[in-house]
């Protein structure tokens, strides 16, 4: 379970699952951003949502198909020429990594996010910050 950082492009993605928590922020991104990126924005944030939903009410893997074909050709829009830069290197990245983005359905002790981990470090990584003794720059 990880976020996107280049520290984890050594691990093969179809042994690690991306979490979807940080793909929602994503989206949303592209989503407040204006014209046709926005709209897709908003397509694979609706997608991101569904995905939750159907999680929650225990689908099976074969019913999130639908969903990944919708998501893969958004994604695929998204590299499309004329559009956002920002946004075509993020479809691009996410393509790179589709197999990382549902390893949570091969399986179910995986979760879709990495939130809880990330809860249990919170509190570690706020003393190093007010510790002083990190640097940056």
């Amino acid at each position: 379970m990880s976020d996107r950082y280049a520290g984890y492009h050594w691990v093969d993605p179809h042994r690690r699952q991306v979490c979807w928590a940080h793909l929602l922020r994503d989206f949303a991104r592209i989503a407040g951003r204006s014209g046709e990126t926005g709209r897709l924005g908003s397509r694979l944030l609706q997608g991101g949502y569904v995905l939750f939903r159907w999680r929650e009410q225990g689908k099976s893997a074969a019913a999130f198909a639908p969903l990944q074909k919708r998501l893969k050709r958004q994604l695929q829009l998204g590299t499309e020429p004329g559009g956002c830069r920002k946004t075509a290197g993020t479809c691009r990245n996410l393509l790179a990594l589709w197999s990382a983005l549902w390893r949570f359905l091969d399986d179910p002790r995986i979760p879709p996010t990495n939130n809880l981990a990330e809860r249990a470090l919170r509190g570690v990584v706020l003393r190093r910050k007010i510790s002083y003794v990190t640097r940056s720059g």
